[in-house]
């Protein structure tokens, strides 16, 4: 079944984006990308659609086309029996026979031939990893309660950086033994070469926020947009009126990995300027970076943000406290 299919059964069903997400348990942006021919479907989301559909769930999985080949050579034309006619028509046939014989013959030398040329590659850029590794973080001026030696408490620090992407900074996230004994580190500035995956320096980069991992991810800031704005084509369904862009101390998912889903958007609560208290619609941008969209149907003006404990994991799996944070809007009221 194809998206347009998809969605025409949504249409006859009478159902929003949101409506059929929340029914099937899918996120809202899994029905957009199937609808909008990005992807297909899983074998548990076809079974997911298929349940709420009532029809078959292979309906919704991708048919595989085979195209069938006929094999051998060719005949020759009735009367034209002669044998330097036959020796042409065996020719083909007679080379095929010598290229699988020397394929066989050479394929286990080509084998370890690839396989060694791989592994010095390989070798190669591990080398130049570790290299770099060695001399790219150097901690200046950080500031601990004591002179003991570094013991193993290990702590995040969460730097920001501009990206190429719309409305999204780039988180670098430092991981280690920066702290001498139980003392609490206060500060971190990279001084020495430390550069992202474009090539672009983090020399400079600070920040006055260190964080224990075991504390879990907590929301850094909050901002309101209109739907319309740049950079958030595709991440809403139709009806929303407001996008409200979470940004958390690192990467979230839900728990052991799991993308966002229902769980997660039900223990958003956001307090909007008429003092209602709502849930989003639906949240966005689901891949495990810092970044989460919350659509709203609600016009009143979006306040602040709340969010109870235990549902946003970060990448060692722990999972976040009660988090609270006022809402910075971004539209020209």
């Amino acid at each position: 079944m194809d998206q347009k299919n998809l969605k025409e059964l949504r249409s006859q069903k009478g159902w929003s984006q949101s409506e059929l997400a929340a029914l099937s348990g899918l996120s809202v942006k899994t029905i957009q990308r199937i609808e909008n021919g990005q992807g297909v479907p899983s074998l548990e989301t076809a079974k997911s659609l298929g349940s709420v559909f009532d029809i078959a769930f292979s309906e919704f999985l991708p048919s595989a086309e085979t195209k069938a080949r006929p094999l051998g050579g060719c005949r020759a034309p009735a009367g034209t029996g002669t044998a330097s006619s036959q020796a042409s028509l065996d020719a083909p046939a007679n080379l095929l026979h010598h290229a699988q014989r020397y394929w066989r013959s050479a394929a286990p030398t080509l084998f370890v031939i690839v396989s060694v040329s791989l592994l010095v590659k390989l070798c190669l850029k591990l080398g130049i990893i570790l290299a770099d590794v060695s001399e790219i973080v150097a901690m200046r001026d950080t500031v601990f309660a004591s002179d003991s030696a570094i013991s193993g408490s290990f702590f995040a620090a969460n730097l920001q950086r501009e990206t190429g992407e719309s409305l999204e900074q780039r988180t670098v996230l430092l991981i280690g033994p920066f702290s001498p004994g139980d003392s609490q580190p206060i500060s971190v500035e990279i001084v020495e070469l430390l550069e992202d995956v474009d090539g672009n320096s983090l020399v400079g980069l600070s920040s006055e926020k260190v964080t224990a991992l075991a504390a879990g991810p907590s929301l850094v800031l909050a901002e309101r947009f209109a739907p319309d704005t740049s950079g958030l084509e595709g991440e809403y369904p139709e009806e929303t009126a407001q996008a409200v862009l979470l940004t958390w101390e690192g990467g979230v998912t839900g728990p052991q990995g799991a993308d966002l889903a229902e769980a997660q958007r039900t223990v958003i609560s956001i307090l909007l300027a008429n003092g209602d208290r709502v849930n989003p619609l639906s949240l966005g941008d689901d891949d495990p970076d810092n970044h989460v969209f919350a659509s709203l149907t609600e016009t009143s003006p979006a306040l602040s943000v709340s969010v109870e404990a235990g549902y946003f994991h970060d990448p060692g799996d722990d999972a976040n406290p009660e988090t609270n944070i006022d809402v910075i809007s971004k539209i020209m009221e």
